[in-house]
C-alpha cells in the first residue's frame, strides 16, 4: 500500500489514503474492501514492476516468482472473492475502482479483450453512480478529487479504446500496425491534453461544460 502512494499515486491519484486505510482495516469483514485492496496490490505489481519483499510472502517459493506472476495470482484471488457478492446490483465507488484496477491488470497481462470488458463494466458502474454529474461530488468532500480523477481515467481510456477499434477497422485488421501505434501516441499525447487542461482549470466533470 505504501508503494502505491509513494510511486503510483502521484500519477494516478485515484484513492484517498484514509479510504485505503479504512479498506485495509475492513478486509476481514468486507468482501468489497478485500477485493479492492487485493486488486490494488495486483495492479501495483503488474503495472509498476514492484517486487515484494521475501519477509512479506507466505511461502519461500513465492520469492522465485516474477512480479507479474505474483500479481496475476493476486488478481485471480480478487476476482474469485468478488464473485461472492452481487456488486453489480448495488455498485459503490469501490466497485468502480476495483473494476478499473482489473482493467489495468489485464491490460498489463496483454489480455486485452478481458481488459476491455472490465473497462466497460467500470464505465457503466460510474454512470449508474452519477459520476458524470457534478452534483454527485458534493456529498463526499474527502474523496471528491480522487473520484473525479478516476472518472476521467475511465472517460479517456474508453475513448482511446474506441479510437483504437476505428483504426483497426480502417487498417482491415485487429492487429496493431506502425501507423496505428503512431496514431495512438498522437491521441494520448494531444487529444486528451485539452480535456485534462479543462478539468484542471474548472475542476468539473464534462456534464457541466457548456
Amino acid at each position: 500500500m505504501e508503494y502505491f502512494f509513494e510511486y503510483v499515486y502521484p500519477a494516478q491519484p485515484i484513492l484517498h489514503r484514509q479510504r485505503a486505510q479504512e479498506a485495509v482495516v475492513n478486509m476481514e469483514r468486507s468482501i468489497e474492501a478485500y477485493s479492492m485492496v487485493v486488486a490494488l496490490c495486483s495492479y501495483v505489481m503488474i503495472q509498476s514492476n514492484y517486487k515484494a519483499q521475501p519477509n512479506c510472502l507466505e511461502r519461500q517459493d513465492m520469492a522465485q516468482m516474477s512480479n507479474v506472476q505474483f500479481g496475476h495470482i493476486l488478481l485471480e484471488e480478487s476476482v474469485r472473492v468478488r464473485r461472492g457478492y452481487d456488486y453489480r446490483e448495488g455498485p459503490t465507488p469501490y466497485t468502480v475502482l476495483t473494476s478499473y484496477l482489473y482493467y489495468g491488470c489485464y491490460f498489463g497481462l496483454a489480455k486485452e479483450n478481458t481488459a476491455w470488458t472490465y473497462l466497460r463494466e467500470a464505465t457503466t458502474q460510474a454512470q449508474l453512480l452519477g459520476m458524470h454529474e457534478e452534483e454527485t461530488y458534493k456529498h463526499d468532500p474527502l474523496d471528491t478529487s480522487r473520484k473525479r480523477v478516476l472518472y476521467w481515467l475511465l472517460f479517456i481510456a474508453e475513448r482511446y479504446v474506441c479510437f483504437q477499434a476505428v483504426l483497426a477497422k480502417a487498417n482491415g485488421t485487429s492487429e496493431p500496425t506502425q501507423s496505428t501505434n503512431i496514431a495512438r501516441s498522437l491521441f494520448t499525447r494531444s487529444s486528451t491534453r485539452p480535456l485534462w487542461m479543462k478539468y484542471l482549470q474548472t475542476g468539473q466533470s464534462p456534464s457541466v461544460w457548456s
